[in-house]
């Protein structure tokens, strides 16, 4: 066996403590004890073979105590307005045929993940199968499949004024891989993003395309790359167009009003100042509950008995602050709001 990265102190249970904050009910440590013989016996436990109790052994006792103490703020309500949906046939899809050498299905859920994370929104991760109704904002990474039954509970989310924001090939085959004769894409949804895709192109290590910033957007600009859907808009307006000679009517980013509610369409793996400003713009028309940190500080609220508390968790090797709090590297602690 080849041996991996050792969790500095305090970073293990970090992690431990980010489970619980997004509403792990039951945690357990691969593994206890490290083995004496066998295939793993490299993989280091609480106790090593010594059988000494250390400092990996105190750290996993003293997050255990500190969840006792906190155990109903534990068992408290996970609330999230926002919604990722991790799609499995999409990501199936995109193994048979990647279309681009850069695409990484994980890497563009994440993508569009990790502004609102930034801000420290709540989200929950969810299949295409789940309950739309109760979030506020809907997020669907590169969703190639289409499905019926998916399709119409997300324009009932939109009709009831949910904000859906789909990025580039989004409804492009159906459940058995094929695309659709005779319809633009994406397919079956042209009328609720408000355009259509025109164009396609794939990009390799060295190619981008260059995006410019509209309307309220205007001085924003960025990079975007493994792929770009160009929209040809009808009802929605065009947040960014694509700097691009031969291209340039056909838009990268749209907005579409939709009886009620909103559909942003990213159509290119744009470069995290564009997702941060779209973002930013979504989290304050849909309000949500967005907390500002320090870049590496995660913070999770939890309420009880109609009290908020924080879970803040330092991510980084430095000492850092959230409100009057100190962390130290790795450390993670609840405090009241």
């Amino acid at each position: 066996d080849v041996i991996g990265y050792l969790p500095r102190p305090r970073q293990a249970k970090m992690w431990s403590y980010q489970g619980i904050a997004h509403g792990c009910s039951s945690l357990m440590y691969f593994r206890y004890r490290g083995a004496t013989k066998g295939a793993e016996q490299y993989c280091y436990g609480i106790i090593d073979q010594d059988n000494v109790k250390r400092r990996k052994f105190y750290e996993v006792q003293s997050f255990f105590k500190e969840m006792k103490d906190n155990e109903a703020l534990t068992q408290s309500e996970v609330k999230s307005d926002v919604a990722v949906v991790y799609d499995y046939e999409s990501m199936a899809s995109f193994r048979i045929q990647r279309q681009s050498f850069l695409m990484d299905y994980k890497q563009e859920v994440y993508r569009l993940y990790r502004p609102f994370y930034k801000k420290n929104i709540n989200m929950d991760v969810i299949p295409s199968d789940s309950d739309f109704d109760k979030y506020k904002v809907l997020l669907l990474p590169v969703m190639i499949v289409h499905k019926k039954e998916v399709q119409d509970k997300v324009r009932k989310f939109v009709s009831g004024g949910g904000t859906v924001v789909f990025t580039y090939r989004t409804a492009v085959k159906d459940y058995y891989n094929n695309l659709t004769l005779g319809q633009f894409n994406p397919t079956y949804y042209t009328d609720l993003v408000g355009g259509y895709v025109e164009e396609v192109e794939s990009f390799q290590d060295d190619q981008v395309a260059l995006l410019i910033g509209n309307e309220e957007f205007e001085g924003i600009n960025g990079t975007a790359t493994v792929f770009r859907d160009m929209l040809k808009t009808t009802t929605a307006k065009t947040l960014f167009k694509y700097e691009d000679e031969f291209f340039e009517d056909l838009a990268a980013v749209t907005l579409n009003e939709y009886e009620g509610g909103k559909v942003y369409y990213i159509g290119s793996g744009a470069d995290n100042t564009i997702m941060d400003a779209i973002a930013n713009k979504i989290i304050n028309e849909s309000n949500l509950d967005a907390i500002e940190s320090e870049e590496g500080v995660e913070v999770v609220r939890r309420s009880l008995n109609n009290e908020d508390y924080y879970f803040v968790m330092n991510h980084t090797s430095d000492e850092k602050k959230f409100r009057n709090e100190i962390l130290k590297a790795y450390e993670a602690k609840i405090v009241k709001a």
